[in-house]
């Protein structure tokens, strides 16, 4: 098992809620700038790209720990997680790996991405997005997380995918920085 230095965990109680986009600073100072960048090459001259279990071996430990793949099922407007990161493993306590959102209690972890997915989805587009965790104590703190469309269609998006930087934004829930 992980550990990092600096946290626990978060507390299975945290909610998660969108507050704006980051600014690109903060995007690069985590790696998620250089992240768009692998997914933009991944693309091509497609909106988005297919999705290929090797895309993850492509992306750095770091932003690869705090990743998640969910298959976005169009019937049921539902998600079924097909990866979640070590570190989110780690961060949260709850391993969502295998799991459709509607079936799992993530006590509010996952309350931003449902959220923002469906943007994702009619804008087939990434998205740079600011996130709040709030403690059941009161502690704040905001994260940057970037959120990357995949089409195995060429039409729609049937994966997205999410990343950040935990190592990073769990230092900054010890810390007060963000």
């Amino acid at each position: 098992m992980m550990v990092f230095p600096m946290y626990d965990k978060v507390p299975l109680e945290s909610v998660t809620e969108m507050v704006g986009e980051p600014d690109r600073e903060l995007l690069a100072a985590h790696g998620l700038l250089d992240m768009l960048e692998i997914w933009k090459g991944w693309s091509g001259d497609a909106f988005a790209p297919q999705w290929r279990s090797d895309n993850l071996l492509a992306i750095q430990a770091p932003l690869r720990r705090g990743t998640m793949v969910v298959d976005y099922i169009p019937e049921t407007r539902d998600f079924l997680v097909r990866f979640w990161g070590t570190d989110l493993v780690e961060a949260f306590g709850i391993d969502l790996t295998g799991r459709l959102l509607s079936a799992k209690q993530d006590q509010g972890v996952m309350s931003s991405f449902r959220e923002s997915a469906r943007t994702v989805i009619e804008r087939r587009a990434p998205q740079a997005l600011l996130h709040r965790i709030k403690s059941p104590q009161g502690i704040e703190r905001l994260y940057p997380v970037i959120r990357l469309p995949f089409s195995d269609d060429g039409e729609s998006v049937t994966k997205i995918m999410t990343v950040e930087n935990i190592n990073l934004c769990m230092q900054s829930y010890d810390t007060g920085r963000h």
